[in-house]
């Protein structure tokens, strides 16, 4: 087992309060809060979620991070190898569930 096995990847996952509709920006943070409940399990084995409002355009939307150290999708990818998985499903299926959620929370 590699040192990075028995960590966490924290995926921190910023969502823009437009995707809520025109009200978007008073319901964000309960938004928020029910996602991360909802990603809590969602490959809970090597990846930590952090589902917050992204309040600030200039960050990206998805940042991964291994004890609180940045990485880069790169490293992030090479770590998720580890567990036969790769970034661009797990952010395919993030995606879909986000956008599934979403619909969910504003009743559609």
């Amino acid at each position: 087992m590699t040192s990075l096995q028995g960590k966490k990847l924290t995926l921190t996952v910023r969502v823009e309060s437009g995707c809520l509709g025109p009200n978007g920006v008073d319901v964000i943070d309960d938004f928020c809060r029910l996602a991360q409940k909802e990603f809590e399990s969602f490959y809970a084995n090597f990846i930590h979620w952090q589902i917050v409002p992204r309040h600030d355009v200039a960050l990206p939307e998805m940042s991964y991070y291994i004890d609180n150290k940045k990485l880069d999708s790169a490293k992030a990818t090479k770590y998720l190898t580890l567990f036969d998985q790769d970034i661009a499903s797990i952010e395919t299926e993030l995606e879909e569930k986000l956008a599934a959620l979403i619909n969910v929370y504003l009743g559609y």
